[in-house]
């Protein structure tokens, strides 16, 4: 079970929450439960677990906007299966058994995802060939495709191997903001055109919502008594008595739990096709 403890950051005075499963915050508003959830987010983000530093934590703040300043007496600190990280006056202290390991299949990940013709890249010819080694299996794949499909459950498999163990978790911070999301999607462009800042939390939820709701097409929320349609790249809900209707137009209610809704499914569901869940 992870722990977080904080003490003097921003409105937060005290705290030691183990993390589990569930975790339900009540409080005032301002009294630092969002400040709470993203600082596990940031602590649990795969980049950070391989490159823990107080630069990257400090552009993590950034990232979820916390701007706290961090102050003398501030301390943080975040232990988990695997180690902690303690951050502090002086900066950022850590330990992780697995770190390296986690770091070599990270860079690997986001060496796949951007090159152009992989099989042709020297990192990927080694690293399929250890691969296919270790496997124990002879090398029966006969197009460049088989060969990077089975890299990449290698790495899948690997990776959520190593997490698992450690108690790491796949971490999807959803704002409390993406009420916003059907709302603007139409304006989008207008607004990053006029240099309109918009937090990156809500940015990388929206984009994650925009593949949710592409791979989903239709999605039954059956305890709102509504059924979502994404169509001609508009968002569409039908209600229990037949009448059908754009998000952007519904209640705040069901325009704040359908992105949820639909983004916990897809991801839930992405997890499962590699055994994470």
């Amino acid at each position: 079970m992870d722990k977080l403890i904080v003490k003097n950051f921003g409105p937060i005075k005290d705290i030691a929450i183990d993390v589990n499963d569930v975790n339900i915050f009540i409080g005032p508003t301002s009294s630092g439960k969002s400040t709470v959830a993203k600082l596990i987010a940031i602590f649990s983000d795969d980049f950070f677990m391989s490159y823990p530093s107080i630069q990257n934590f400090e552009a993590g703040l950034l990232e979820y906007s916390i701007d706290f300043i961090r102050s003398n007496e501030t301390e943080i600190q975040y232990v988990t299966n695997d180690g902690y990280y303690e951050v502090n006056k002086y900066g950022l202290n850590h330990h992780s058994e697995s770190q390296e390991e986690i770091r070599k299949i990270y860079d690997y990940e986001r060496l796949f995802k951007n090159s152009i013709n992989p099989v042709k890249d020297g990192w990927y010819i080694k690293l399929a060939s250890d691969l296919v080694s270790s496997s124990g299996i002879e090398n029966q794949f006969t197009t460049n495709d088989s060969l990077i499909q089975f890299v990449q459950n290698q790495m899948n498999a690997a990776y959520n191997k190593i997490k698992k163990q450690c108690g790491f978790y796949n971490i999807v911070y959803i704002p409390a903001e993406r009420i916003l999301l059907s709302s603007i999607q139409g304006s989008l462009f207008g607004l990053m055109k006029n240099d309109v800042s918009i937090a990156q939390c809500i940015k990388e939820f929206g984009a994650l919502f925009e593949t949710a709701r592409k791979n989903l097409a239709a999605f039954d929320i059956s305890f709102l008594n509504a059924e979502y349609e994404y169509s001609d790249n508009n968002d569409y809900l039908t209600l229990s008595d037949g009448t059908r209707i754009k998000l952007a137009v519904a209640s705040s209610g069901l325009q704040s739990t359908v992105p949820l809704m639909v983004v916990i499914d897809h991801s839930c569901g992405a997890k499962e096709l590699i055994g994470a869940c």
